[in-house]
């Protein structure tokens, strides 16, 4: 599967790649919702793994950007945690800008797997 990781933490970002990569899938990162944009553009994807809190504070945004570009692929928004208050918060916007499953981090990455797989799944009915 094609996935787009929008992921602005290098580290994270390079272990997420290297774990998705091992488990079949043909990753395409930015660090930037800038970059994604055009790259969501310039391609088919099969699912966008995209961080709701980014650099430039657009995350929500361009999840609903690429839903509304990509309608049939997966979303799987994360994010770092934080207070009780943002936690509440971010998993109805997220749900509500597009996307299919929220991750907090640290999240296990069957649990990734798992979101993007039972997106595929439902994708496809």
């Amino acid at each position: 599967m094609k996935v787009l990781l929008l992921e602005g933490d290098e580290e994270l970002q390079q272990a997420l790649a290297e774990s998705l990569a091992g488990a079949g899938h043909d990753i395409v990162c930015t660090r930037t919702t800038k970059d994604a944009r055009i790259l969501t553009r310039e391609s088919e994807w099969h699912a966008l793994v995209a961080d709701i809190v980014t650099p430039s504070r657009d995350g929500f945004e361009f999840i609903g950007e690429f839903r509304r570009i990509r309608p049939r692929a997966t979303v799987v928004a994360i994010y770092g945690g934080g207070d009780l208050l943002e936690g509440t918060l971010f998993l109805p916007m997220a749900h509500s800008f597009g996307a299919d499953a929220v991750l907090k981090r640290p999240f296990l990455f069957s649990d990734l797997l798992e979101a993007i797989e039972k997106g595929r799944r439902s994708a496809a009915t």
